[in-house]
């Protein structure tokens, strides 16, 4: 009787274990998507401000070539 309940007590601590391994196994997918997640966003955050210092470069030229232009107005005339 006591050697039945040692092996029933050692099978169930084997499958707690496979349980707990499992756990561990989904938190791990689960921490790596999470890091996929947050590589996507940094990469997206990282283009939007190119596109604004790009929109603010071209913005900084158009003005230039405006006062160049009015410049060159002003002296042909």
């Amino acid at each position: 009787m006591i050697v039945m309940k040692s092996l029933m007590l050692f099978i169930y601590y084997i499958l707690l274990a496979k349980k707990q391994e499992q756990r561990q196994v989904q938190i791990v997918i689960g921490s790596k998507n999470l890091m996929l997640v947050i590589q996507v966003l940094v990469v997206q955050i990282l283009m939007l401000v190119i596109e604004i210092e790009i929109q603010i470069e071209t913005q900084k030229q158009e003005k230039q070539r405006r006062r160049l232009v009015q410049f060159t107005k002003q002296r042909l005339w």
